[in-house]
């Protein structure tokens, strides 16, 4: 039986590749996509999530805008990486008159139908600033009871924060939404930096995958080979693309990819050096049975990376060999 997945994401590089490797994985069924927006809006965001369906997807998906700014903050530009592969691929789309007039008006109503019509069957996946599952949870609170389950790349638990010492980005965009949905859903589980920087495609994997010459192989190599020049570039010792919201999409498909510890997790939303911390604290069974008031959340704490890799490059190669 496919795993029903509905996508909330800001669309901008390492997303439009999990997108892509969603399409070659057996398993998975995107039933809805979301975007937020920022310095690109949500709208041309959610047009390139449409080309990629167009292109790669045997099925319709439903696709929506969101938000284009944080519930209470200003907007914070967003990583440009991977804009020059992004831009030849949406003017290839131009070309081939690929971009579709489609795009649903409103994350907020597509999310709450598609859970609400499938109560207990969809997987909420979040890979981008929370605003969107925010707002959707502010309009129809009793949503958070119909998920299967919710999977968040966001966060950092025992590891360095990316755009702080202590913040993952996207809790950090938008930690008054992430506080939101941590406080809302029973059934978390947040994949954060302490795993996803552990699964890495360097130069020597990239040209191993040998991915096809279509425009979706195009697409993916360009992204990737960004991701890791952008690494290389910062002077981080990471030469290589960190597979964050990929990840998150092959826990879906495999969950025994991780191991998980149950923890309460709070969100800093007032720090003037600790905005967007996940505060993680582990909750053994003793003190679980002490205070079951304790939401719990599971951590990703290790990664079969291995696994992760051979996972990665075979959907990524199925679904780049559909053209």
């Amino acid at each position: 039986m496919k795993k029903r997945i509905l996508y909330d994401t800001d669309l901008i590089g390492d997303d439009l590749l999990t997108i892509i490797i969603g399409m070659g994985l057996d398993n998975i069924k995107f039933e809805g996509i979301t975007s937020f927006g920022r310095s690109i809006s949500s709208f041309e965001r959610a047009a390139l999530a449409e080309n990629l369906i167009d292109l790669l997807s045997p099925y319709s998906i439903r696709v929506a805008a969101g938000a284009n700014a944080p519930l209470v903050r200003s907007p914070r530009e967003g990583c440009n990486a991977c804009n020059k592969p992004i831009m030849e691929f949406k003017t290839y789309c131009n070309l081939k008159n690929n971009k579709k007039n489609n795009i649903e008006d409103g994350a907020i109503n597509l999310i709450t139908s598609i859970i609400k019509e499938n109560q207990g069957e969809i997987t909420l996946l979040c890979t981008g600033p929370l605003t969107n599952i925010a707002l959707a949870l502010k309009d129809s609170p009793e949503i958070a009871n119909m998920v299967k389950e919710v999977i968040v790349m966001g966060g950092t638990a025992w590891t360095l924060g990316n755009i702080s010492p202590v913040a993952e980005s996207n809790i950090y965009n938008d930690p008054e939404a992430a506080k939101i949905v941590f406080d809302c859903f029973p059934n978390i589980t947040m994949v954060g930096l302490d795993v996803t920087l552990k699964v890495l495609v360097d130069d020597k994997m990239l040209n191993n995958l040998n991915l096809s010459d279509t425009v979706i192989g195009k697409l993916a190599k360009g992204i990737i080979l960004s991701c890791i020049n952008e690494h290389k570039r910062r002077g981080e010792g990471i030469n290589a693309m960190p597979l964050h919201d990929p990840l998150a999409l092959m826990i879906v498909f495999k969950r025994e990819l991780i191991k998980t510890v149950n923890c309460e997790v709070n969100i800093e939303t007032c720090g003037t050096y600790t905005t967007g911390q996940t505060v993680c604290r582990p909750v053994t069974p003793f003190m679980y049975n002490n205070d079951k008031n304790i939401k719990l959340v599971k951590v990703a704490t290790e990664v079969n990376n291995k696994i992760a890799l051979e996972v990665f490059s075979k959907a990524l190669c199925n679904a780049c060999n559909k053209l």
